[in-house]
């Protein structure tokens, strides 16, 4: 239930943007 409320309330686009902006974020650290 709590997934498929989450998928209605965020767009699968945004997730994958900030998902792949954190991924840069953690390859530049050492």
């Amino acid at each position: 239930m709590l997934k498929k409320l989450f998928k209605d309330k965020i767009d699968p686009q945004e997730i994958e943007e900030n998902y792949l902006e954190l991924k840069e974020t953690i390859l530049d650290f050492p």
